[in-house]
């Protein structure tokens, strides 16, 4: 995502906390946080090999709030995986925003529906300053 660094020192500079839930294995996922340079954006890391579960898997999602110690009702999930991500998130209670990247729509089939939609990870900016405007 060409945003990705950008939106990561916005939110850092705000004194969000922030927290990485991704499927796959140590080694690998590692290698790509890696490569992204973006260790140290987070807080939190939670490979599903590590804790031996996978999204949407409700227990990953509460490991992840636990090392934030934050609330569901008070968290934003961004993903882009309508199942894993979304419908996973939202039945753990977080806040689901689906990054669409360009698909349509929505799968109405699908149990859940997520908190916000975006098309690009740089929307995230204007929904959070517009949420904090709110809380003021």
């Amino acid at each position: 995502m060409d945003q990705l660094i950008s939106v990561l020192d916005f939110l850092k500079s705000q004194g969000v906390r922030l927290g990485m839930i991704t499927n796959g294995t140590v080694k690998v996922q590692e290698e790509k946080i890696h490569h992204l340079g973006i260790r140290s954006y987070f807080h939190t890391i939670v490979i599903s090999e590590e804790v031996g579960m996978k999204k949407p898997d409700p227990e990953i999602y509460r490991i992840a709030l636990q090392r934030l110690h934050t609330l569901p009702s008070e968290t934003w999930y961004v993903g882009d995986h309508p199942r894993n991500d979304i419908v996973g998130a939202s039945r753990s209670g977080l806040q689901a925003i689906w990054c669409s990247r360009d698909r349509e729509r929505w799968d109405d089939t699908l149990e859940a529906k997520p908190y916000k939609t975006i098309h690009k990870l740089e929307e995230l900016i204007s929904i959070y300053t517009h949420h904090h405007e709110q809380q003021e």
